[in-house]
């Protein structure tokens, strides 16, 4: 009975200790954001505008802002197929509903405005706001099954619209398609297959992009990123053919990098021939501090489960690794997938547009003060996730809150070092 007493006492006190280094971690997070901006623009006193700003910023950075893009608010016929006439990315944020008090659901676009890809000129207004507030390229998830494109539509349309001027790369999403939405993960739709001769039928598809001059360059390279590397057999052998029918076809090399999203299958650059790795977040770890008592407290839900954003800020990928491997930075201004999991939901709780700008500008001032970095990246997911709360798109409750966010820590770290 003693002994019994004793371990509900000591789990109990590890309980607590657990939720006071949380409330200590949102105060730090909190106090950070107060003295880390510039004084000469108050962060806590600033208001966010509503408008767009009148011109691009002017300054130079060597690192570049790089927003996740997705392409799939337009009709398909595998979607339609798969899930019903007409669906698009839209269907299932309009039926999101909260799963517990205050959850933040639906996020509705600003002015309503559920937009639909198949019009060149909606992707040509986004990337002119991307520039106005600082976004340096758009990251286009790239859908390629066996050397067939899916969801392509919005891509070709950069690809064949001279007024769009404004820098994108791609990114292989080589996930199979399955039935996540309705719980049904192991049910396949579309599969991808690494079949002899793939990497060919890669590059054939490539090279429309690799010619564009508006597609974005990296140290001199053009930038191809692969999602999961880690999912691709013989890896090593497959990116050495990439890297040569590329150079064989145009006379260029490539930057390649890969996702750490997938920790299961992870990958080694050294190995692979892969040049870097980007942070995926919010699939990064977090503290140790979240415990049993605080999933009970957060969570408010089941079997889904909430956690803190500050977590996320204190708690991200180091830049390098144990085998010095090069790790571009990623941020995250909210994260909720409600839309796509229903109440098996990963929610991020805490977030803010003045949190992410205090994240973003930490980011960016320490590449900007690192003289051993002579071009840096980072990472935001993403600009347009509404299927997972994620997006610096404006909507209902913010407006362009994150937008100004991502300028604001701009602004701040140029003033920052130009004074030094």
């Amino acid at each position: 009975m003693f002994s019994h007493c004793n371990i509900f006492l000591r789990k109990f006190s590890i309980e607590i200790i657990t939720v006071v280094n949380l409330f200590i971690s949102i105060a730090r997070a909190n106090l950070l954001a107060a003295l880390t901006i510039s004084t000469r623009n108050p962060f806590l006193r600033r208001t966010f505008r509503g408008s767009l700003p009148k011109a691009p910023l002017k300054a130079s950075f060597k690192t570049k802002v790089v927003a996740l893009y997705l392409p799939q608010f337009h009709e398909v016929n595998e979607n339609n197929v798969f899930w019903g006439s007409g669906f698009t990315e839209w269907t299932n944020v309009k039926k999101a509903t909260p799963n517990f008090f205050g959850h933040y659901q639906p996020h509705v676009p600003a002015d309503k405005k559920y937009y639909n890809l198949d019009d060149v000129s909606v992707m040509e207004q986004q990337m002119k706001v991307a520039e106005l507030f600082g976004i340096d390229a758009f990251g286009v998830y790239y859908y390629l099954f066996d050397g067939k494109p899916v969801l392509e539509k919005p891509i070709n349309n950069i690809l064949n619209s001279p007024a769009i001027q404004f820098p994108y790369f791609l990114i292989w999403a080589n996930e199979n398609w399955t039935r996540t939405w309705d719980g049904a993960e192991k049910e396949i739709l579309l599969e991808q297959n690494y079949s002899h001769g793939w990497e060919k039928k890669f590059v054939e598809t490539l090279i429309p992009f690799l010619q564009d001059n508006r597609y974005f360059k990296f140290k001199d390279k053009s930038l191809v990123g692969i999602y999961l590397p880690g999912e691709i057999p013989n890896l090593d052998q497959s990116i050495l053919l990439i890297r040569g029918l590329v150079r064989a076809s145009l006379g260029t090399e490539l930057f390649l990098i890969g996702s750490t999203s997938n920790h299961k299958r992870s990958f080694a650059c050294a190995e692979s021939g892969i040049d870097a790795k980007y942070v995926f977040p919010p699939n990064v770890s977090i503290s140790n501090r979240t415990s049993s008592l605080l999933n009970k407290i957060s969570r408010c839900q089941s079997p889904g489960y909430a956690r803190s954003y500050v977590d996320y800020i204190f708690n991200k990928i180091a830049r390098n690794n144990d085998h010095g491997e090069v790790i571009f930075n990623g941020v995250f201004p909210s994260w909720d997938n409600t839309p796509r999991r229903g109440a098996r939901s990963r929610v991020i709780l805490g977030a803010s547009p003045r949190l992410f700008e205090s994240w973003l500008y930490r980011e960016l001032l320490k590449s900007s003060l690192d003289e051993s970095i002579k071009d840096d990246l980072i990472f935001i997911n993403a600009w347009n996730e509404w299927g997972e709360g994620c997006h610096l798109e404006p909507d209902e409750k913010f407006g362009y809150k994150w937008l100004w966010a991502v300028r604001n820590s701009k602004q701040n770290v140029y003033k920052r070092t130009s004074l030094n």
